[in-house]
């Protein structure tokens, strides 16, 4: 097989999740016909999946690698008990104090030996290696339940470090996590560049779905310690994850973000400050302003939650402020456009306190659609979310005019307000609190109620859209991205 110039590794996302990052990864790819490109998909298991996109030509190849399909590599011997065990120390010291010479020898013992799923979970060493890892890791909870935690995280470890890798030139993770642990790997491998651009901050986000996580408990055993063990089933996964994040900062040439304020995270988790690299979302200004507005005197009073019906977007939050609403503008039309076969309990959960707020005449889920097609009459873009990166739908509907009301997360308060630098002066929207209902229906209710404000804040938008994240601009930035790396020179840190 030729090698691609550029084997992009995603995880949980593009071309099987709508919006996004795989938005972002589908742009990507498109803005660089040039160039061909390896994509790899990491998911969960190995259910059959739709793809959600039609893959560009310039992919001439494609890997799904699930996390459940490690190799079984070959049975356990009496002779194999040490060297199961010996694995299991280096996957302890690989969470507990991660290096990537340490993740090298990992790799090269699996390698050497052929061992697996089979040595490593269905043998009697791998049982051994099991109960010394809950010795060390978490003596006082459940070893039941301990088991089937080490045996998911092996077996997606084994998944990664034995899967065949994509010849690229370059290799560029979409986040750090199972992602950039595969494209750590094939940077240590290969001697070749790794790019990471992370969107959210991996290790944050992991940190709230595990807090919200009903399958996890506590033991009761919480507290401060001085020694490297472990309390709860959280913290365990919670180590996992710092790990990997920082064995991929590690082998990173370059780390990409989307605002700075990430870089703040990242730094604590271990990133190198002369691998930092700001490169922000970009839309198609073009496209998105050449949306024609419906006035808003033949038409409802609408808003909009622009999304996955997902628990991160907190999509119950917008419902409840959708009730606060109504009831200062009765004739509300809100819609909130996006899948949701994601996650179908949430989107249940949400479509019944839609209906328990007497919403069924105001309130309309969409599902996956044209978003440029409902813009034209929309007012005032909302959302809800409790964690966001650089969110793409207040972009788009600030390039056709309209303001938003975000929560304070991620870069929304650089969005609305401005950031540093920013020569575009005003607010192009309102910035409240995670979770508060109520402030998000005055604050919608307030831009609802007063045409000038809400026009003058759609301007601002506008022009500040337009100024510093026109699509066009930041394409060009990859494209020399790869290039300095392709021609074989080191691409500079702006």
């Amino acid at each position: 097989m030729t090698r691609a110039d550029v084997c992009l590794i995603l995880e949980g996302a593009y071309p099987f999740v709508a919006g996004g990052v795989s938005g972002w990864t589908q742009a990507l790819i498109e803005a660089a016909p040039h160039l061909s490109f390896h994509l790899v998909s990491i998911m969960p298991d190995q259910t059959p999946r739709e793809a959600k996109y039609t893959v560009p030509p310039n992919v001439v190849a494609w890997t799904t690698l699930a996390l459940d399909s490690g190799a079984p590599g070959r049975r356990a011997t009496s002779a194999d008990h040490r060297l199961v065990a010996e694995v299991g120390a280096q996957v302890e010291s690989l969470i507990l104090r991660p290096t990537t010479s340490d993740l090298n020898r990992l790799v090269q013992t699996l390698a050497a030996s052929n061992i697996g799923q089979s040595a490593l979970l269905d043998s009697r060493a791998g049982w051994r290696a099991m109960e010394a890892a809950a010795t060390r890791f978490l003596p006082d909870a459940p070893l039941l339940d301990f088991f089937w935690t080490w045996r998911v995280m092996l077996r997606s470890l084994i998944a990664i470090l034995g899967a065949p890798l994509p010849d690229a030139s370059v290799y560029h993770a979409i986040s750090t996590g199972y992602a950039g642990l595969l494209g750590a790997r094939a940077a240590l491998t290969t001697g070749r560049p790794l790019v990471l651009t992370e969107h959210g901050i991996y290790t944050n986000e992991r940190r709230i779905e595990l807090c919200l996580a009903d399958w996890l408990y506590d033991t009761g055993a919480q507290g401060y310690s001085i020694t490297e063990r472990l309390c709860a089933l959280r913290d365990f996964w919670t180590a996992l994850f710092a790990s990997l994040s920082r064995l991929t900062y590690d082998a990173a040439s370059e780390i990409v973000t989307l605002y700075r304020g990430n870089q703040v995270l990242q730094l604590a988790d271990g990133a190198a400050p002369d691998k930092l690299r700001v490169i922000p979302n970009g839309v198609d200004v073009a496209r998105w302003s050449a949306v024609r507005r419906i006035p808003s005197p033949l038409r409802r009073p609408t808003i909009a939650l622009i999304g996955r019906v997902v628990p991160i977007k907190d999509v119950r939050t917008f419902i409840l402020a959708c009730a606060a609403l109504r009831r200062q503008a009765p004739n509300l039309e809100a819609l909130i456009i996006g899948p949701d076969d994601e996650d179908p309990t949430y989107a249940a959960d949400c479509r019944k306190l839609a209906r328990a707020e007497g919403l069924d005449s105001c309130l309309r889920f969409t599902g996956r659609a044209d978003v440029a097609s409902f813009l034209p009459r929309i007012d005032v873009c909302v959302l809800t979310s409790i964690s966001e990166a650089q969110p793409l739908v207040v972009l788009e509907a600030g390039a056709a005019g309209i303001p938003s009301v975000t929560t304070d997360v991620g870069c929304c308060r650089d969005l609305i307000e401005g950031s540093p630098g920013d020569d575009v002066t005003g607010h192009g929207g309102i910035v409240t609190p995670i979770g508060d209902s109520a402030m998000i229906a005055r604050a919608v209710g307030r831009l609802l109620a007063d045409d000038a404000l809400r026009l003058q804040m759609g301007e601002v938008m506008r022009r500040r859209v337009h100024r510093s994240y026109d699509k066009t601009r930041i394409d060009r930035i990859y494209n020399d991205l790869y290039a300095a790396y392709l021609s074989g020179g080191a691409a500079k840190v702006a």
